[in-house]
């Protein structure tokens, strides 16, 4: 049995996996499966389960047919969503240049109408993204990989629609506060072999939203609301102390905040009074 000699693999895992669920569902057995891969950062875990996902719907392959000539497919669907997932979940560490901080569970569903199973339809779960990491990082690290996607990649009108210049004034970097560089150690994040990567990541990222079918207006809401996130991290707040306690003011409603409440579709009122205010209940109030 070459399956059980031979050394460990993600497509003989895969394949055994594949070959069980077949069995058990001839024999009626178990049909399920579960790959469980873990391991420390930066062992490979997620190009492990890409291979994995890679060769299941391999074994499918020829079962799955485009309803039309123009069509995308479940199983061009189910690999193009992967560099979705790394922009938007994956960032540098000091040990990994491209770091997933998420988790991911991904779920394959099988029909057996014939000799041999076909892919129905999948689904994947993420859970325990690092939130943090978009408002600070640790020296020499990152933010996730989409901002900086966005800057790099982003053509003038983009540019334009987006105010990505940030202030550069306060961020030399790249003009917002949350992607500063890290100090000494996130220098080399600013090399133009970064930025044509970056660039280069940015233009999958938007060949793979068009694979799985949001692409014209979809797009253009999530580049707003990545915009908004930036944004937000250059506001600057005045406190002042009243009689009442602490007061907090917005002084420059024509910078960061504006573009914050144009992007939102809200005025600049609202969000002045969203960021400036708190409403707290008691107990038994209403």
């Amino acid at each position: 049995d070459t399956q059980n000699t031979s050394s460990p693999h993600p497509y003989t895992l895969a394949e055994r996996a594949f070959c069980q669920m077949c069995f058990g569902f001839k024999n009626g057995g178990t049909v399920s499966q579960s790959i469980v891969i873990g391991g420390e950062s930066g062992s490979g875990k997620t190009e492990c389960s890409k291979r994995v996902v890679r060769h299941l719907i391999a074994r499918t392959m020829p079962q799955i047919q485009s309803t039309t000539p123009d069509s995308t497919g479940i199983d061009q669907q189910l690999l193009g969503v992967n560099p979705i997932l790394e922009s938007f979940g994956n960032a540098a560490t000091l040990r990994n240049q491209n770091s997933s901080r998420f988790g991911k569970f991904t779920k394959l569903h099988f029909e057996f109408t014939s000799s041999k199973p076909t892919l129905a339809y999948a689904s994947i779960s993420s859970y325990l993204l690092e939130r943090s990491r978009i408002s600070s990082h640790a020296s020499g690290e990152r933010s996730f990989r989409v901002f900086y996607e966005f800057l790099a990649g982003a053509d003038g009108s983009l540019r334009e629609k987006f105010c990505l210049d940030g202030n550069r004034a306060r961020f030399p970097d790249y003009g917002f506060q949350y992607l500063t560089a890290g100090g000494e150690k996130g220098v080399k994040f600013l090399s133009e072999t970064h930025h044509q990567r970056d660039r280069a990541n940015f233009e999958m990222l938007m060949e793979a939203l068009k694979t799985v079918g949001l692409g014209g207006e979809t797009t253009l809401n999530i580049l707003s609301v990545l915009a908004v996130i930036l944004h937000l991290g250059n506001i600057e707040f005045d406190e002042e102390e009243s009689e009442q306690g602490l007061v907090v003011s917005l002084p420059d409603l024509d910078g960061s905040v504006a573009i914050v409440a144009q992007n939102l579709g809200i005025s600049l009122a609202s969000i002045k009074q969203l960021l400036c205010e708190r409403l707290v209940k008691l107990p038994g109030e209403e």
